[in-house]
């Protein structure tokens, strides 16, 4: 369980772990993808790790004596468990591809409400909470303003705004940069093999996100922009662009990423060219993300764009 780019934050909250002044809950905010979920489950692990909580090395996180270590070591059953979501005094909501709901919150309210079993304490982390509904942010608010004892939070989100006021004001914040670019980008070249696509635009177009960066960067992605390029360059015939798009969609490839690559593509060429006819091209990406968003036909919605594109 290791980070990069985010180490001041992290030296904040392990300072106020050791000096016994944690805040009852943080919101962590930043764009998607830069490691705001790694750091809330990196200290979970670190405030449940055997190796750090074991008196004969240093005495509990929650103690009076500093540990020795600024990291979990990954291997004790704590940190294990809590890899994998089994450490019974972790409770973790993620709203990447699901709405947090009323519900959600009501059951993890009865959780929590029960003594801790193997840890001195609990600790929740939500992520996505901008994905949060207005009623479960209002049920969670209640349970921030009478939370229960030994009981910490950290919530995760996108955009500071997007959290209800409410919540954002019973909350420490800590706000998280991409990291540095050229550290992301060395990071990057050991996760994958560089092929057709260049790490460094693939991190350009992730605005510094290396987990956007990471998402973005796959065979599939590497096809889909091979066939944009064949069918943007010259214009392309009908026939062909149907051949394509109906290799897509029997493949049930999901275009989002590739998209949003292309455009921001095109939009970079139009800010080092001056070529103001790229705009036209970015509106009809624009239009089509609308339209595949309102679940129109996706096959048609694409063999219209490339003719666009093509033209």
């Amino acid at each position: 369980m290791k980070f990069f780019g985010h180490e001041h934050n992290w030296q904040q909250l392990i300072h106020e772990a050791q000096n016994q002044s944690l805040a009852q809950a943080y919101l962590f905010y930043g764009p998607s993808g830069i490691g705001k979920q790694l750091v809330a489950r990196t200290f979970v692990a670190y405030s449940f790790c055997e190796k750090i909580q074991n008196p004969q090395d240093t005495v509990s996180l929650f103690g009076d004596t500093e540990p020795k270590s600024q990291l979990p070591c990954g291997t004790c059953a704590a940190c294990l468990k809590v890899s994998s979501n089994q450490h019974p005094d972790f409770f973790f909501l993620d709203g990447e591809n699901e709405t947090v709901k009323i519900d959600h919150v009501r059951s993890l309210q009865k959780r929590i409400s029960m003594a801790p079993l193997e840890a001195k304490a609990k600790i929740v982390v939500i992520n996505n909470i901008n994905e949060m509904t207005t009623q479960a942010g209002n049920a969670l608010l209640k349970t921030l303003e009478e939370p229960p004892a030994n009981t910490y939070f950290i919530l995760v989100a996108s955009q500071l705004f997007s959290v209800l006021p409410t919540i954002r004001s019973r909350c420490r914040k800590l706000h998280f940069n991409p990291p540095p670019f050229e550290t992301t980008l060395e990071w990057l070249k050991t996760q994958v093999e560089a092929d057709s696509i260049g790490l460094k635009h693939v991190l350009e177009i992730a605005e510094g996100s290396p987990g956007y960066a990471l998402k973005l960067y796959s065979d599939e992605l590497n096809a889909f922009l091979d066939d944009c390029k064949t069918l943007t360059q010259g214009k392309a015939s009908f026939t062909h662009i149907k051949q394509k798009v109906d290799e897509w969609v029997k493949a049930d490839y999901d275009p989002a990423d590739g998209l949003q690559f292309l455009k921001k593509n095109f939009f970079t060429k139009m800010v080092s060219s001056g070529d103001t006819n790229f705009m036209q091209k970015i509106e009809l990406i624009e239009k089509t993300q609308k339209d595949m968003k309102r679940n129109v036909n996706k096959a048609l919605a694409l063999e219209n764009l490339f003719l666009g594109l093509s033209s």
